[in-house]
C-alpha cells in the first residue's frame, strides 16, 4: 500500500475534484429554462458500486419477530422476552381441530416455539399433521403488533412493493379473497375473510368457526390495552376484531400487510424494494448469504423506471429471494470483498465471465466509492472467513488498532476483521484518488461496509462511540447478543453506518438511509471543501467553505492576517465546529409568523415551539418523505441541532455538521458603524456621530446565508453562534421543498438562503440604525 505526505495527498485530491468537476460539470445542470439546485462545479462523475448483502437464512422466513434474543426472536412466552411470568396467564397452544383441546405444545414445534400465522405449502419450514410450526389463530399475543411487530397494525397503511411480478405486472392491492402466498410468484391463494390459518395440502384451505355463530371466522387481529399498567400482556386485556366484519378500508390494508409485509423477508422485500426504486446515479448489486434461487447480481447502473432495464433485474433477483439454511455472513461479506477485489475474476466464489466491478481509469474509476450493505436479522454462523486478526494494529497501516481494535488480543476472523481487511488493503492497482472525509480518511479503492440489524441488539449501546471513555470495549463475539455487537463492529471498522431496526418501520427508515448515504458524495469534486466566498477585514479573513461528499457541510473560518499579508497557518475558529457543540435549546433561531388574514398581526416569533407557528409553517414541519405524519416538533429540534433521530429514532437524514452549505453568500462583517454620514441637520437631532459613539464598541458579528435555511451570525470571538433567522419565504409542504426536506434522508441539494446579505447604516423613523436586507437565491 502506497504512503504520501498530507500536503500531497490533499493536492492531489483537490486535482482530481477539479478535474473530475469539470470532465462531467454539464450533469449538473438543471433542464432547460430550470435553474440547477446544485453548485455548477459540482457535477456527478463516478457512479458508487453499492452491493446489497441480505440474509436469506431460514429465520428470514418467519412470520413472529419478538425480543426474546436466546430463542431467535420467536414466540416461546407470553411476554415478548420468551418469558411467562405469574399471574400473566398462559400461551394458547395449536388446536389444531378446533375441540378446544390443544394438539400441540412447544416441544412439538421444530424451534421449540411458533415461527408462523398462517400455513402453507410454501413455507420453508413444514409442519406435522397437527401444524405445530403455526400459532393458533386464538394465539392473542403472536396476533398483535405491539407483542409481534410483524403483525398487523390498524394503525398503519401497508403498501405494495415497488417493482413488478414474474408477470411484468404491477404490484397492487390484493384481494382480500384471494390472498396469495407470495406475491411475486403466488403458489397457493385465501380467502382470508373464510379460511383460518390451517392449510390442508394442495391449493385446499380450512375453516373454522369457534365463536359459533354458524359462519367461518376467518383471519383475526388483536388490539392490546395494559389495563392494570404493570407492562404485561396479561389474558384479558386483548380485543379481538376478525377481519370480515371490518369495514373495506381496514379489510383491504390487512390484505395488503398479509401478501407483502408478513414475514422477515417480506418486510426486507418491501423495504429494498422502496429505498431503491427511485434511486438513480449509482452501480448497485445484489446478493444473499445462501444464493437461494441463484440471485445475486453483478453491480450496474440502474434505471428510474422500475418494471424495465437493470433496475427490473435487481428487483427481480430481490424477489425471487427464499430464505432457508444457515448465516454465513463473515464469509459473504468477504465474498463480497473479493469481487471488489476482482480475485481470481470470481463473484462470490464461482470463477467465470464476471467484470471488474471497480471502472477502468479511463473511467475514473481511481475516483469510485464501494460500499457493502449487510443486512441481517439473526446470529451467524458458518465457518472462518480466513482474513485473520484484520482490526490489530499493524504499525505499517494507518487505519487499524486504536478503538477499531477488539478488545481482546488475539481475536480474529471476526465480522469485523472482515470489514477491515477489505477496508485497509488496496482493491486496484488504480491511482489512489478516492474521495476523503473526516471519517474515511482512505484514498485507495477500499470497501466501505454498513450493516443493519433487524429486530435483535446486542450487549454494547450503540449510542455510546467506541471513542468515548465509557465504550466499554468489543467483546469476543462468542455468544448470540456479542455478534451483533460484531455487526457494528464491522460498519465502524469499514467507516460506514451500523442501523439498529427493531420494527418493520425501523427497517424501512434504515436501508433507506443506507442506501441514501452509501450512494452521496458520487461527485469526485465533493472531494474539495471548497471555499466558495471571503471577507476580509483587513486584520483576519472569514472564509465560508462546503463539502458535498459530507453531507453538504458548511464551515466558516476566521484566520489571522498578518501586516505582510500573509495568513495564518491554521484558522482562529471555525463557527461549523463552534455550533455543533453550542446545544440546541441555547441557540436564539427566530422566524416570521405571516398572517395572512390579519397582516398586521404578523410577527417576529422565536423558532423553537411547534404550536407557536403558523398552520402553513406547521404544515411543512410536519410533512414526512411521502405525507404527512405530525413530527414537526422533532424536525424543529433537528433544525436547532438535535441529532437523537439521526440513522435511528426517526431516521432524518445524517449530518455531519448542524451548519448547512454556504455557497453563493458573501459574508458580511457588521461591528463598529463604519458609514461616512455628515452631521447634517437633515437628520434633525439624529447627528450620525452621536450613533458611531454610542456604538463605538459593538461586539463583532458576521452574518452568511446558508442552504440549511437560516440566515447565521457568529460571534467574531469565537465563531459561536449569536442569532439566526428562518425566513418565512422558504416554508413550503411541496414534495422536495420547505425545511421539511432538510431532514428526509433522500435529501438532494436545494438551495434556501443562499443569497449575500447587505447591511448598511440607516435613519429611520427618527433614529439611525443598522439594517440587514437578505434574500433567496438559485
Amino acid at each position: 500500500m502506497k504512503h504520501r505526505n498530507n500536503s500531497f495527498k490533499q493536492d492531489l485530491a483537490v486535482m482530481v475534484g477539479v478535474v473530475c468537476a469539470v470532465l462531467f460539470q454539464s450533469q449538473a445542470l438543471g433542464a432547460p429554462g430550470t435553474l440547477s439546485d446544485l453548485p455548477l462545479y459540482v457535477g456527478p462523475a463516478v457512479e458508487s458500486n453499492i452491493f446489497m448483502l441480505s440474509d436469506d437464512s431460514g429465520s428470514m422466513d418467519w412470520e413472529v419477530m419478538t425480543t426474546d434474543t436466546a430463542n431467535g426472536g420467536i414466540f416461546t412466552g407470553t411476554q415478548p422476552d420468551g418469558t411467562s411470568p405469574a399471574g400473566s396467564g398462559s400461551v394458547k397452544h395449536r388446536d389444531s381441530d378446533d375441540d378446544g383441546i390443544a394438539n400441540c405444545d412447544f416441544s412439538d414445534t421444530y424451534f421449540n416455539g411458533y415461527i408462523y400465522i398462517v400455513e402453507f405449502g410454501s413455507n420453508t419450514y413444514g409442519d406435522d399433521g397437527n401444524d405445530c410450526n403455526t400459532a393458533d389463530d386464538q394465539a392473542w399475543r403472536i396476533r398483535n403488533s405491539d407483542f409481534n411487530p410483524l403483525y398487523f397494525d390498524p394503525t398503519k397503511t401497508y403498501e405494495p412493493w415497488a417493482g413488478v411480478d414474474i408477470n411484468g405486472v404491477p404490484f397492487g392491492d390484493i384481494d382480500i379473497t384471494n390472498a396469495p402466498d407470495n406475491p411475486y410468484n403466488p403458489q397457493e391463494t385465501i380467502d382470508l375473510t373464510q379460511h383460518n390459518s390451517n392449510w390442508a395440502g394442495g391449493t385446499s384451505r380450512v375453516t373454522s368457526d369457534r365463536d359459533g355463530d354458524g359462519t367461518p371466522d376467518g383471519f383475526r387481529y388483536y388490539t392490546w390495552t395494559d389495563s392494570d399498567g404493570d407492562g404485561l400482556f396479561d389474558n384479558g386485556e386483548e380485543t379481538e376484531y376478525l377481519i370480515k366484519d371490518q369495514d373495506a378500508a381496514t379489510q383491504q390494508n390487512f390484505a395488503n400487510w398479509f401478501a407483502y409485509h408478513r414475514s422477515r423477508e417480506f418486510v426486507a422485500k418491501y423495504a429494498l424494494s422502496k429505498a431503491i426504486t427511485d434511486l438513480t446515479g449509482a452501480r448497485v448489486g445484489y446478493g444473499t448469504i445462501n444464493n437461494h434461487n441463484n440471485v445475486k447480481i453483478e453491480v450496474a447502473s440502474i434505471n428510474l423506471e422500475a418494471g424495465v432495464g437493470n433496475k427490473k433485474s435487481l428487483f427481480d433477483k430481490l424477489f425471487s429471494t427464499h430464505s432457508s439454511s444457515g448465516t454465513p455472513l463473515r464469509q459473504n461479506l468477504r465474498n463480497v470483498g473479493r469481487y471488489f477485489d476482482y480475485v481470481d475474476n470470481s463473484f462470490f466464489g464461482n470463477t467465470g465471465n464476471y467484470t471488474d466491478p471497480i471502472l477502468p481509469a479511463d473511467q475514473y474509476g481511481m475516483c469510485q466509492k464501494n460500499v457493502t450493505i449487510l443486512m441481517t436479522d439473526g446470529f451467524y454462523n458458518g465457518s472462518s472467513p480466513s482474513v485473520g486478526n484484520a482490526d490489530a494494529d499493524d504499525t505499517s497501516n494507518p487505519y487499524d488498532g486504536g478503538s477499531y481494535a477488539d478488545k481482546y488480543t488475539g481475536v480474529g476472523n471476526t465480522l469485523a476483521d472482515v470489514a477491515m481487511y477489505y477496508y485497509k488493503n488496496d482493491l486496484s492497482a488504480l491511482p489512489d484518488n478516492v474521495p476523503t472525509s473526516s471519517t474515511d480518511s482512505a484514498d485507495h479503492q477500499h470497501m466501505n461496509t454498513f450493516t443493519v440489524a433487524f429486530g435483535v441488539t446486542g450487549t454494547l449501546d450503540p449510542s455510546v462511540a467506541p471513542t468515548d471513555a465509557g465504550f466499554a470495549g468489543w467483546p469476543t463475539p462468542n455468544t448470540n447478543e456479542k455478534k451483533i455487537d460484531d455487526l457494528w463492529h464491522a460498519a465502524y471498522n469499514g467507516r460506514g453506518d451500523f442501523f439498529s431496526a427493531q420494527s418493520p418501520d425501523d427497517l424501512i427508515n434504515a436501508l433507506q438511509a443506507a442506501i441514501r448515504t452509501a450512494s452521496k458524495g458520487t461527485s469526485t469534486a465533493a472531494a474539495v471543501a471548497f471555499n466558495t466566498t471571503t471577507l476580509d477585514t483587513g486584520s483576519v479573513v472569514y472564509q465560508a467553505k462546503f463539502n458535498p461528499s459530507e453531507d453538504w457541510k458548511g464551515e466558516l473560518t476566521s484566520t489571522d492576517l498578518a501586516g505582510d499579508g500573509s495568513i495564518a497557518a491554521s484558522p482562529t475558529w471555525n463557527a461549523g465546529d463552534a455550533l455543533n457543540g453550542q446545544t440546541p435549546a441555547s441557540r436564539v433561531i427566530l422566524t416570521y409568523k405571516k398572517d395572512t388574514v390579519t397582516p398586521a398581526n404578523s410577527v417576529g416569533i422565536a423558532f423553537k415551539t411547534l404550536a407557536a407557528l403558523s398552520p402553513g409553517q406547521q404544515a411543512d414541519l410536519n410533512m414526512g418523505p411521502s405525507a404527512p405524519d405530525n413530527e414537526g416538533q422533532a424536525r424543529i429540534d433537528y433544525l436547532r441541532g438535535d441529532r437523537s433521530n439521526e440513522s435511528q429514532g426517526l431516521f432524518f437524514r445524517d449530518r455531519t455538521n448542524a451548519l448547512g452549505d454556504i455557497v453563493h453568500s458573501n459574508p458580511v462583517y457588521v461591528g463598529k458603524p463604519r458609514s461616512g454620514y455628515p452631521n447634517t441637520a437633515a437628520f434633525g437631532d439624529g447627528q450620525y456621530s452621536t450613533f458611531v459613539s454610542t456604538n463605538e464598541n459593538r461586539a463583532g458579528i458576521i452574518y452568511v446565508g446558508a442552504n440549511d435555511g437560516m440566515l447565521h451570525g457568529f460571534n467574531e470571538a469565537d465563531g459561536t453562534e449569536a442569532v439566526a433567522y428562518v425566513p418565512n419565504a422558504v416554508f413550503s409542504s411541496a414534495a422536495g421543498e420547505g425545511l421539511h426536506y432538510l431532514t428526509d434522508p433522500s435529501y438532494s441539494h436545494k438551495y434556501y438562503v443562499d443569497l449575500s446579505p447587505t447591511v448598511q447604516d440607516v435613519y429611520l423613523n427618527g433614529a439611525w440604525k443598522t439594517v440587514l436586507v437578505g434574500g433567496l437565491r438559485a
